[in-house]
């Protein structure tokens, strides 16, 4: 990795990482937890996140084990996907594509949605593309 990048994850986002093995990154950013993966015989990387349940009250329970969120080709990338998610996001993003109301958490108004989201082909065609070709 790059030391901008190094820098990045240490320095400006705070996030710990903990070595699992030989080609296994445990990332802790903010409350959630994230496995970086290399794929055997590629250049690639698989990013993990952790699971949890959604409460009825808007927030998470979190539960064992992870769910893969992105095949990419960089870390550079997985570092943004990293970043740049929150929960609150997340399920706003979900809530927009599911066309239901989204929390509010001034209000206590509850999001209707437990489901996660599932990457299609195509998705996962898309994600590859930017990545490898940074486009």
């Amino acid at each position: 990795m790059p030391s901008q990048l190094l820098r990045r994850i240490y320095v400006h986002e705070g996030m710990q990482t903990e070595t699992i093995g030989s080609g296994r990154l445990k990332i802790r950013c903010r409350e959630d937890t994230w496995l970086l993966e290399a794929v055997p015989g590629t250049h690639h990387l698989r990013l993990f996140q952790n699971n949890y349940r959604a409460n009825s009250d808007g927030s998470r329970t979190f539960t064992p084990g992870y769910h893969e969120q992105a095949v990419c080709a960089c870390a550079r990338y997985a570092v943004k996907v990293i970043v740049g998610y929150t929960y609150i996001g997340h399920k706003a993003a979900l809530a927009q594509r599911q066309k239901l109301p989204v929390a509010e958490p001034e209000t206590g108004k509850v999001c209707e949605t437990t489901e996660r989201h599932v990457l299609t082909i195509w998705e996962r065609i898309k994600y590859w593309m930017k990545a490898r070709f940074r486009i």
